[in-house]
């Protein structure tokens, strides 16, 4: 957070009501639309089906993945002479695509790789929509 004053020449310059209060209205609406977030998401937690199933599995592994992709991909596209607007297409097609092929080629398959990545053990091809919701259902 920045200072709630503003030194210029010499001066204190008294920054304003509107300055004042920006700031910790500004954190407020983070922290609510975070919230949110995390409240939609608790929705679909229980959400069954095959497709679900397989995201949920899925999400620790390719989130720990995705950054190596990306820097690798980047990496060599900032050498490229395309238009930057076609670069970024190409990194997030690729960023999306890396992960999730890595996951399914070389992590799902083998227990000893799913271990690795904090999966539970097993050899990746049961049913997605078998996996278990992450926490208990509320009690009545």
């Amino acid at each position: 957070m920045l200072p709630p004053f503003a030194w210029t020449d010499g001066r204190v310059a008294d920054p304003g009501i509107g300055y004042l209060l920006y700031w910790p209205l500004s954190a407020t609406a983070g922290v609510c639309g975070v919230t949110a977030l995390l409240g939609y998401g608790r929705r679909l937690e229980t959400v069954g089906g095959a497709w679900f199933g397989y995201l949920r599995e899925s999400a620790l592994p390719v989130y720990v993945l995705h950054q190596a992709g990306i820097v690798v991909i980047a990496y060599w596209l900032v050498h490229l002479s395309l238009p930057l607007a076609a670069r970024w297409l190409v990194l997030m097609v690729a960023a999306l695509a890396t992960p999730l092929a890595i996951y399914h080629a070389l992590v799902r398959p083998f227990p000893v790789v799913r271990a690795a990545f904090g999966m539970r053990a097993g050899n990746g091809r049961t049913s997605a929509a078998a996996v278990a919701p992450l926490s208990t259902p509320a009690r009545p």
